[in-house]
């Protein structure tokens, strides 16, 4: 009974010892990439719709109002650093003041310097977004 006690701890212990880890250096890794939060990105809404639109970004789960842009008229404005903070990942979101109906864009990743051209229509549905 004793063999077979050290026997199976003689086993025991070459498999643990052949999982043991050991420290292997790491050749020179390449640093990871920092990726710079977008600044400077500006909006441009012309509104067609007879009614003042209210003009949303919905952002990492949240919506954050940007502008309003009055009945037959245009507005520009930068967006908030907070609003890009999920790597410029959003979507507009337009509502017609008086109106129930609203209109969600498809989703935007807006970068440093860029552009967004959203031009909004009598039936929001039909608006068109440029982004550059």
């Amino acid at each position: 009974m004793t063999n077979r006690y050290i026997t199976l701890l003689f086993a025991t212990g070459t498999v643990v010892g052949g999982c043991s880890t050991k420290k292997v250096p790491v050749a020179d890794a390449p640093a990871l990439a920092v990726v710079e939060p977008a600044r400077n990105v500006s909006i441009e809404v012309e509104n067609h719709n007879w009614l003042d639109v209210v003009v949303y970004a919905v952002h990492g789960g949240q919506r954050t109002r940007l502008l309003t842009a009055p009945a037959a008229s245009s507005v520009s404005a930068t967006l908030p650093p907070h609003v890009l903070a999920q790597q410029g990942e959003m979507h507009l979101l337009a509502h017609a003041v008086g109106n129930p109906n609203k209109f969600l864009s498809e989703r935007i990743f807006a970068r440093s310097g860029m552009t967004i051209s959203w031009t909004l229509e009598t039936d929001l549905k039909r608006s068109s977004l440029a982004v550059w």
